[in-house]
């Protein structure tokens, strides 16, 4: 280590003094603080003991807490693969030696008189020794000492524990040894004695790892120790500098006093001296200050010897050329850059001193390698003559500034575009297509214009995003988009309003009956299916058609009539078209209408529940029942499922809808329990939109919770019905939210089933506890061969997959015979009862309860 010698300060010193130099060599009183460092080696230097211990203490309070986190973590990770009572007798161990370091910790900050800094050193090398060997147990937890899995949780907990010790213990090495010796020469010696053979070179790794440790925290040791040392030398030298300073500044004062009448004009003028130096320094400094603090390169040259000598240079100037700051001054530009480079500097340069100030762009190497555009400006500066004797400059990056300028211009270039066009597909969007209609309008306000306009809307599009996602759900948009443009001449318009909507404006026909060979001709394009990837999708469009004049003189008028015709065409039937009637206008302000009493269906009290009872086919006792929602509207009567469902479905009120109808389920559960209605499962359809809200799930937890008093010993009276287009959304979310419905035990059923994407893979991968057979395949089962085989498949696959099965839409004594005779026991329909309001179930129910066979 180089030796550093503190010397008093000549001017401090007598003549005395000067014979006899008290120079204090700190290189070698470090000889005593070599390897093994403990308090016997600072003997009378309890300063030093005190700082070493206020270290060791100061990082007790933080490292305790985590100590027992961590031990507390490892015990509750480990407590079902390791030895779960030395485990839980080693948390024991780990837990008293946090108490023993807390109680220290606390005793040394309120008591800290009451001991030597030695005795406190003791006290804590204590502890850590106990901590060592508490830390040793984790080893005495490993069950199995053959295979790996079962010994890397300890082994990396005492590598964690050892490696962070360097740190932490590093200002005292013979704690650090007690603290990390034990569980290093017990896990060895284990690994030895226990693991297997293959497993054993564990052990070398670990005495060499814990050897370039020890040598490590020995090297870190005799540094901190080092420069603690030479710190408190260093303090005590000051203070004997001060005492000197002290003494030559009462000689000096005294002597200031007799020669003050005769000194005070020079000691004004000094005072004053001082004080424009003091002035000029602070304002250097400042000036410094700021030039350093600021991005731009500065730098100064000095052209009075012709020579082009660098002056200085800022912090920002040195990073640039990767150099330190006492490195600049007296350099030339050779120095730095290439010859050519060079001389084209000091043409700059000269070109500067002679016409003044400019500013040149040019593409540099940076520091970092990369190519950066500096944009510099040079001024010629004058010396104390006024002569000019050299040029300062200032350079500034504005790479990116350039690169935003240039991305400025292409974004402007493509504002327009993407202002008019819809960036998936690229097709004109709605503003450009109202911007085209109303310029075709007012150019043909003669009357001779005439033009057609087809509004779009793909079937069952939004089971394409539900079922596949949205990402497929765009490339499907894509293709529609180019199969579209298959379809209309070089000069229409095709653009996508939004969603699944689209429309083809027909401009400039002859011919009105050209709008619906237009509308033929999309419909039979898309009979082909779309090929994605691999994958084969088959879409079908419905199309309203609206003509100009016709059908309207604005563009707001056309594009609503065509709207109206598009709905009307999805009512008869989908895929096909339907050309703009007056009376088609009354149907969308009906369907408005329906939409907005739906979303006040509830406030209004027109929602209620009945239940169809489900049955035990073979005696007839009532086993449950499936909750289906009703609407009485105000003026209309009976509003269909089939019309306000898919409404709310639409209009995204389905989630409010569905939390109603569970509320009111549970609410009707707990009337008909309290008049003696037990052990029934009630089944709730949900929607995949419902599933897929973030709150539904503790909306229904808090339900059961709620009415938890109700449940009864089964528990699982609640079952979600889902349809299999639900379970194919997004596969993972779908199974983690059923798991957690079964955790509560809420049951799940795929009603339906066979009628959607009947994909088996999910009834092996989803905790689903009943199928649904399909009414469409009980229908004919006593009439279709092939109905009945479907169903008796479905009946066998629930029962390998250990899986209830219930059929549906059961209404004729044979359909009971022969789902009976293929394995079926369970059933619902109007065979059994229709619908049936609260107390007309509870009815059913004590008719129904004691089974008898049919």
């Amino acid at each position: 280590m180089k030796k550093r010698v503190f010397e008093i300060p000549r001017f401090l010193r007598s003549r005395e003094d000067d014979a006899e130099s008290s120079s204090f060599n700190a290189g070698e009183s470090d000889k005593a603080f070599t390897f093994w460092v403990a308090p016997t080696d600072l003997r009378g230097r309890e300063d030093v003991l005190g700082t070493i211990a206020d270290d060791m203490y100061g990082q007790t309070a933080a490292a305790r807490p985590v100590m027992l986190g961590v031990s507390g973590l490892y015990w509750f990770a480990l407590r079902d693969s390791a030895n779960y009572t030395a485990l839980t007798i080693w948390l024991v161990a780990m837990c008293i030696a946090v108490v023993f370091w807390t109680v220290l910790w606390i005793s040394r900050n309120k008591y800290r008189n009451a001991f030597s800094e030695r005795r406190w050193m003791l006290l804590y090398t204590i502890a850590a020794a106990y901590s060592g060997c508490a830390w040793s147990g984790v080893f005495l937890t490993i069950s199995d000492w053959k295979t790996l899995e079962l010994l890397v949780p300890a082994w990396m907990l005492i590598l964690g524990v050892v490696s962070s010790c360097s740190a932490s213990m590093g200002a005292h090495l013979t704690s650090f040894m007690l603290y990390t010796l034990p569980p290093v020469i017990l896990g060895t010696v284990l690994l030895v004695t226990r693991a297997a053979e293959s497993l054993q070179w564990l052990s070398i790794a670990m005495v060499a790892y814990y050897m370039l440790l020890i040598e490590f925290t020995r090297r870190t040791n005799r540094d901190f120790l080092e420069r603690l040392l030479l710190s408190r030398q260093n303090e005590e030298l000051l203070e004997q500098v001060r005492g000197e300073v002290t003494e030559r500044e009462e000689i000096i004062d005294v002597r200031t006093k007799e020669l003050r009448s005769t000194n005070a004009r020079l000691e004004e003028q000094a005072e004053e001296r001082a004080l424009l130096d003091r002035q000029a320094r602070r304002r250097l400094e400042l000036l410094n200050s700021v030039v350093d603090s600021t991005e731009d390169i500065i730098f100064y040259k000095d052209y009075s010897t012709g020579e082009g000598v660098y002056l200085g240079g800022n912090l920002s100037f040195c990073r640039f050329l990767g150099i330190a700051n006492e490195e600049v001054a007296g350099k030339r530009d050779v120095d730095f850059f290439d010859e050519t480079r060079a001389m084209e500097q000091n043409a700059e340069d000269q070109a500067v001193m002679e016409l003044g100030s400019k500013v040149t762009e040019r593409w540099v190497r940076g520091p970092e390698g990369r190519r950066i555009l500096l944009s510099t400006l040079k001024s010629p500066y004058k010396d104390e003559t006024g002569a000019i004797s050299g040029i300062v400059g200032v350079a500034r990056d504005i790479t990116q500034q350039k690169r935003a300028e240039v991305t400025l211009r292409r974004q402007r270039r493509s504002l327009q575009r993407l202002a008019h066009h819809d960036p998936l597909t690229g097709l004109p969007n709605r503003l450009h297509l109202t911007k085209t209609l109303d310029r075709i309008i007012d150019d043909g306000e003669n009357g001779e214009t005439h033009l057609a306009l087809l509004f779009i809307d793909l079937d069952h599009f939004k089971d394409i995003n539900d079922s596949l996602g949205h990402s497929v759900g765009d490339q499907v948009l894509r293709a529609v988009a180019e199969r579209l443009g298959q379809c209309v001449r070089q000069g229409d318009i095709i653009a996508r309003l939004g969603g699944d909507e689209f429309t083809v404006l027909l401009p400039g026909l002859r011919d009105p009956n050209a709008a619906a060979e237009v509308s033929r001709k999309i419909i039979t394009a898309f009979q082909a299916p779309l090929r994605l990837e691999g994958r084969e999708l088959t879409l079908t469009p419905s199309i309203g058609v609206s003509h100009y004049p016709i059908d309207g003189d604005t563009t707001e008028a056309l594009l609503k009539n065509a709207d109206a015709a598009m709905y009307q065409a999805k009512r008869l039937g989908r895929n096909n078209f339907k050309h703009y009637t007056s009376d088609l206008t009354e149907n969308a302000s009906e369907r408005i209408a329906l939409e907005n009493d739906l979303h006040n269906a509830i406030s209004r009290h027109e929602l209620f529940m009945e239940y169809q009872p489900q049955v035990d086919m073979r005696t007839g006792q009532m086993i449950g029942a499936e909750a289906l929602m009703r609407w009485r509207h105000g003026t209309r009567g009976l509003v269909p499922p089939s019309e306000f469902i898919h409404v709310a479905e639409k209009t995204g009120s389905i989630s409010k809808l569905g939390f109603w109808a569970l509320s009111t389920v549970f609410e009707d559960m707990l009337t008909m329990t309290k008049s003696g209605m037990t052990g029934m499962t009630f089944a709730v359809n949900v929607s995949g939109r419902q599933l897929m809200d973030d709150q539904f799930f503790d909306r229904v937890s808090a339900l059961v919770e709620k009415f938890d008093h109700i449940l009864g010993e089964g528990r699982n009276v609640l079952e979600l019905e889902l349809t299999e287009s639900v379970l194919v959304l997004e596969t993972e979310r779908v199974e983690k939210m059923m798991q957690q419905f079964r955790d509560i035990d809420v049951n799940i059923a795929v009603d339906d089933f066979g009628t959607g994407y009947s994909s088996l893979s999910y009834l092996k991968r989803y905790p689903i506890s009943r199928l649904k057979i399909d009414s469409s395949f009980v229908q004919d089962i006593d009439t279709d061969p092939n109905d009945r085989a479907i169903a008796k498949t479905v009946i066998g696959l629930a029962h390998s997959l250990d899986m209830s099965v219930i059929a549906e839409g059961v209404e004729t004594e044979p359909q009971r015979r022969l789902l009976l005779e293929d394995g079926c026991p369970l059933g619902q329909g109007y065979l059994f009862a229709r619908p049936l309001g609260p107390e007309s179930l509870l009815d059913f129910f004590k008719q129904h309860q004691i089974g008898e066979p049919l």
